[in-house]
């Protein structure tokens, strides 16, 4: 490992923030259509008891959003001159806890997916599931609390590993990477099963009519196909070519901006009535109107 150099190769670099910059890019564009088709679809998705979920997506995906306009922002700011200290911190800052939801995404799609799968081998766990599913938004918040003290235990162990100038950091953060990204792989191989067997699985009450366990099954594979597009970083660093930790840090660097855009796609995608709502009729009028919430009729109110 020592031979290994550290240098990232051109071509890596250039693959790094070719990716990189359109992952943020579409996301931003794309975000105002993904809300557009949320907010159509919003009274039928209600009705399914995925919804929670998706409308968790939908919630981490918009504060995504306004997270990376303003990381953008405070960037561009700590390159001026004048603007320094503070304005260099705040977009690590808002880069970590966007890093913080990209990993409970990874967990939540994992989660579903294992749900899935249960259902689909057990269906007299059907009634447990259902009672998971309306009591899990309830307690959403301390799956932040538990990640966050995750990497506080880890800050303070990098601190401890300094001092001690061992390579335990390293082997801790190989493994956490290593873990989510088997959770995205599993996400979309626990599908397979069921993608065979569909009609047995609709015939659970839990699953009629319910478009949202769609968009579950092609956000894991959507997923998956964007771990592939880093497969250029892995096999570079086995090649010996790329330190492991470079790989890691870049492909968790990728993964933070392409973990919204993943969310985006798989629902726009995931069915035709998400793509007619986006597609069929579509008007500008309309969309900024259902975008920002504005009511078709307004009456303007007559005082005497």
């Amino acid at each position: 490992m020592d031979e290994i150099s550290t240098d990232m190769p051109d071509v890596v670099k250039y693959v790094n923030a070719i990716i990189f910059c359109a992952s943020i890019i579409m996301f931003l564009i794309v975000f105002p259509f993904y809300v557009y088709v949320f907010k159509m679809n919003r009274k039928q998705d209600q009705e399914t008891l995925l919804f929670p979920a998706v409308n968790h997506f939908y919630q981490m995906t918009r504060n995504v959003f306004f997270l990376c306009i303003a990381m953008i922002f405070f960037a561009c700011l700590s390159l001026l001159e004048r603007f320094s200290g503070l304005f260099k911190l705040l977009p690590l800052i808002l880069m970590y806890i966007i890093y913080i939801i990209t990993q409970i995404f990874s967990f939540l799609t994992f989660l579903l997916s294992f749900q899935r799968f249960i259902l689909y081998f057990i269906s007299s766990s059907e009634p447990y599931i259902v009672q998971i599913q309306k009591q899990a938004p309830k307690y959403i918040w301390a799956l932040y609390l538990v990640f966050i003290i995750k990497d506080i235990f880890i800050f303070v162990f990098i601190f401890v590993d300094a001092k001690e100038e061992s390579n335990g950091f390293k082997t801790i953060y190989i493994v956490i990477f290593f873990t989510f990204n088997i959770f995205s792989i599993l996400s979309a191989i626990l599908h397979v099963p069921m993608y065979f067997s569909v009609r047995k699985l609709s015939n659970l009450v839990s699953v009629k009519r319910s478009t949202p366990q769609r968009f579950i099954l092609w956000q894991a594979i959507t997923v998956l196909i964007f771990k592939f597009m880093f497969i250029v970083l892995v096999l570079t660093c086995l090649w010996g070519s790329l330190d492991v930790m470079i790989m890691l840090v870049s492909t968790t660097g990728l993964d933070i901006f392409s973990t919204p855009l993943i969310v985006e796609l798989s629902y726009i995608g995931c069915n035709k009535r998400n793509m007619k709502t986006l597609f069929t009729g579509f008007s500008f009028r309309k969309f900024i109107r259902v975008l920002f919430d504005i009511e078709e009729n307004v009456h303007v109110e007559q005082r005497f």
